[in-house]
């Protein structure tokens, strides 16, 4: 893969840290800011900053940008320094610190553009215009998944129009411990990973990509059918609109109009469950920007998506592993339902998913499939991975803790009590258990 492409596509990578005692982190919160849509703080390297920047889980490079407005950039280069973590407000405060580690020196956006920005805005002359709108969350610096990924992240966006993050070792208790506190806990196994040249050599690319199997639109008040559309998506936690492919909105609208013709009432009339898609053609265009491209997308939006685990040995699809789950929370299929479970058995195990319900929906921008950085990320990804359909932005996140665990490979996702807009559903590995902390993995 060719360096220029990634390098513009910002999933350029430098090596891992080499510091065999890690990062140095201290057990407080650290304030951040999602105004605009995606998760950003500040970032200090050396003696540079701290400059704002985003927290990007799916960029697998930490860098920064050396641009200043009206004068040539500068070409991209790695560098070694000491990287801090510094909390977003008035009162900057480092709150982890990665001691001497490899981090790259680059503009990831258009040359003209300084600094670069990311989320959506309005066309002008049918285009995206050179510099970055009112709109855009603008950015100098990226803490990517090189340095996250030596940690457990938690993001905590519980708090109205507030996040808050913490860097950890890891995140303590075993699966089973944490079914039985309510929490959903999904495998998250690192992808990708590659080398790229710059600087005339060749620099690793880590895996650190999060792949996630989701469901859109599922329709959890009949349960006695298929319904929704599967995706996989990589958590994006530095743009705010989930982002897919022109062919998956595609699938995603001829599934909906299918099941809103044959269920009078379902996407029409104040009772409706589904809202009836806007054709490809007729959705309205913008700008959208991510970290190293921007381009012209699509707007539309869903109401529901749902990101949902694996049950081992099964073959079900993120969907129908939705509808499982759902049935075995209520102890089995009824009778007469279609069940997910096969082989005519009404009770089965299910892994845990996630039902993300905002209300207003969800933003979703809809990308050609020749999308620069979606090209880029299945070229990465194959042939380990199914094609990618897309990004699932930090937008769709609602009232939700959610703990990602690098160092053991899992999300582990907590839900606002109360609040429709996070739904979690633990595992169920015990069906034939009808007590909801009987139904986890048995705790050794």
């Amino acid at each position: 893969m060719r360096a220029t492409v990634l390098i513009a596509a910002a999933v350029a990578a430098v090596a891992g840290c080499d510091d065999e005692f890690g990062p140095d982190i201290d057990p407080f919160p650290i304030p951040a800011s999602r105004a605009g849509g995606p998760l950003t703080l500040g970032l200090r390297a050396g003696d540079v900053g701290p400059l704002p920047a985003l927290v990007d889980t799916l960029s697998p490079v930490t860098l920064l940008d050396p641009s200043v407005p009206g004068e040539p950039v500068p070409a991209p280069r790695r560098l070694r320094a000491t990287v801090e973590v510094v909390s977003a407000g008035p009162e900057p405060v480092a709150r982890a610190r990665f001691d001497a580690v490899p981090i790259l020196e680059h503009h990831p956006c258009d040359p003209s553009a300084s600094p670069c920005a990311v989320g959506t805005e309005p066309l002008v002359a049918g285009a995206c215009p050179v510099d970055p709108g009112s709109d855009g969350v603008r950015f100098r610096a990226i803490l990517g998944g090189d340095l996250l990924s030596q940690t457990a992240l938690r993001v905590d966006l519980r708090g109205a129009g507030a996040a808050v993050i913490q860097l950890f070792p890891d995140i303590a208790g075993a699966d089973a411990h944490h079914c039985r506190a309510g929490d959903a806990v999904i495998a998250a196994a690192l992808a990708g990973g590659s080398t790229i040249e710059i600087e005339g050599g060749e620099v690793p690319l880590p895996p650190t990509r999060i792949p996630l199997r989701a469901c859109a639109d599922f329709d959890p008040a009949n349960a006695s059918r298929p319904s929704g559309t599967d995706l996989l998506l990589l958590l994006a936690t530095g743009i705010g609109p989930t982002v897919v492919s022109e062919s998956a909105y595609r699938r995603y609208a001829a599934q909906v109009d299918a099941a809103c013709a044959a269920e009078p009432g379902l996407c029409a009339g104040p009772d409706a469950r589904l809202d009836p898609p806007v054709p490809y053609e007729l959705l309205p265009a913008a700008c959208l920007r991510l970290p190293g491209v921007a381009s012209v997308a699509r707007v539309a939006t869903l109401r529901r998506i749902a990101i949902v685990g694996r049950t081992a040995g099964e073959a079900r699809g993120p969907c129908e592993e939705r509808r499982a789950v759902w049935w075995m929370q209520q102890g089995g299929c009824a009778g007469g339902a279609d069940c997910p479970c096969g082989g005519g058995d009404r009770r089965c195990r299910a892994a845990a998913a996630v039902q993300f319900e905002p209300g207003g929906g969800i933003p979703v921008a809809v990308v050609p499939d020749g999308h620069p950085l979606l090209q880029a990320l299945r070229a990465e990804l194959r042939p380990r991975q199914a094609e990618v359909d897309g990004l699932l932005g930090l937008d769709a996140l609602r009232a939700v803790r959610l703990d990602i665990d690098y160092p053991g490979q899992r999300l582990v996702v907590r839900c606002a009590g109360g609040d429709a807009a996070c739904t979690p559903f633990t595992q169920v590995f015990d069906p034939n258990d009808d007590t909801p902390a009987g139904r986890c993995p048995n705790v050794d």
